[in-house]
């Protein structure tokens, strides 16, 4: 059991030329609110745990925030959930305690770094997360401007993600329609590809990794 966990305490390490902290030392914690569905089930808000939304209910304790799975984790174990929802008790969100962190850059540093927190999972198949061994993962904290800018970077590429998303989801009516179009008659893909493209086969470019270096 102590070998485990040393190789475990190896694995959660990460190199940095900035000063590591503790997680401990960085946020508190919030977990989510146990609820049952038969008595509070409802139709407003989506209920989410460590997972996918489970069922709707009719109050809200979240909004527009990462999420870390507690019980029941799998791979994807930090996910951000957009707009009001109700956070059960498999999963917890936190708030920034220390004065020199930036939320959205600990956000995307946790998403960035998943595998590291899905390491913490105990347990078989589906794991429960080990809070001491997460709260001791010590991660990178750059000056505040460095922070800022690699959060501007970010958000620069999810905005041109977003842009292209929009663009291959064009793209998929568009060769809809010029399939729907052919009813019968033969036409190769590749003149689909020009009628649909800019006539050079070339797809929008989906832009889908983000990189954080410290």
């Amino acid at each position: 059991m102590i070998n485990k966990l040393i190789l475990t305490l190896k694995k959660l390490k990460i190199d940095s030329k900035y000063p590591l902290h503790k997680i401990k030392d960085l946020i508190d914690i919030e977990y989510g609110t146990r609820i049952v569905k038969n008595k509070e089930a409802g139709t407003l808000y989506p209920v989410y745990g460590g997972g996918a939304q489970t069922f709707k209910a009719d109050k809200f304790n979240r909004e527009d925030c990462f999420v870390i799975s507690r019980f029941g984790m799998s791979p994807h174990c930090v996910r951000y959930v957009k707009d009001k929802f109700f956070l059960n008790d498999s999963g917890f969100t936190y708030s920034i305690i220390h004065d020199d962190c930036n939320k959205k850059y600990l956000d995307n540093l946790l998403a960035t770094y998943e595998s590291i927190v899905y390491l913490c999972g105990r347990g078989v198949g589906l794991k429960n997360i080990d809070i001491d061994l997460f709260n001791n993962i010590k991660l990178p904290l750059p000056p505040m401007n460095i922070q800022e800018e690699i959060v501007k970077e970010i958000e620069v590429q999810d905005n041109i993600e977003l842009k292209n998303i929009d663009q291959i989801n064009l793209l998929n009516k568009r060769i809809t329609k010029e399939i729907e179009k052919i009813d019968g008659k033969q036409d190769t893909i590749g003149n689909i590809a020009i009628k649909v493209t800019d006539e050079s086969h070339n797809p929008p470019k989906k832009y889908i990794q983000k990189i954080i270096i410290c």
